[in-house]
């Protein structure tokens, strides 16, 4: 890709019809199918070649360390360990909760409410669902619940980050390991 000569690119994320990568300064290039604004260019146009990212509201894009593409959303940790997404938001995928507008695409970079405060280390993304990992061990999803692919133990459609209880065991005194959280 001659948009990323003399880049080193250090992650590299794809799903049906886009794609991205992230560089060593952290700069993030997309390309290719963006119907729904998943490439995050401000614009619906699809992408032939890799477009370098700018954030709104921002007074740039800040460093990315990881970056996930779902089927049309994309969702990227910056260094600093907040979460940022775009795309399309028909089940709540992107995390904005509903002031944002579940079914309304976001074509740019955005911050998730209170997720720089969380330090997310990784992410995944389905085809309308978002997974998140703290830096805790904590699990969040958002988005589709079709057939409980949120963890909660529902089929419910979450538009904002919620934690999966399920997953998050607590450490017990020295010498006795983890144990999982008492169900009531």
């Amino acid at each position: 890709m001659s948009a990323c000569d003399g880049r080193d690119v250090v992650h590299v994320c794809g799903n049906v019809y886009h794609g991205g990568v992230v560089t060593g300064d952290g700069e993030v290039l997309m390309m290719g199918d963006n119907a729904s604004g998943q490439l995050g260019t401000r614009l619906r146009a699809p992408q032939a070649t890799p477009v370098r990212l700018e954030a709104s509201g921002e007074s740039g894009m800040p460093r990315v360390a990881v970056l996930a593409c779902g089927q049309q959303h994309s969702v990227a940790i910056t260094a600093a360990g907040g979460l940022m997404s775009w795309g399309a938001a028909e089940f709540g995928q992107l995390g904005h909760g509903p002031a944002a507008g579940v079914g309304v695409d976001l074509l740019q970079p955005r911050y998730i409410t209170g997720s720089r405060e969380m330090h997310f280390v990784g992410v995944a993304c389905g085809m309308g669902h978002t997974l998140a990992l703290t830096g805790s061990g904590h699990v969040f999803s958002f988005g589709q619940g079709t057939f409980g692919a949120l963890g909660h133990g529902d089929h419910t459609n979450r538009d904002a980050p919620a934690r999966i209880d399920a997953l998050w065991w607590e450490r017990g005194a020295p010498g006795e390991g983890w144990a999982a959280p008492t169900q009531t």
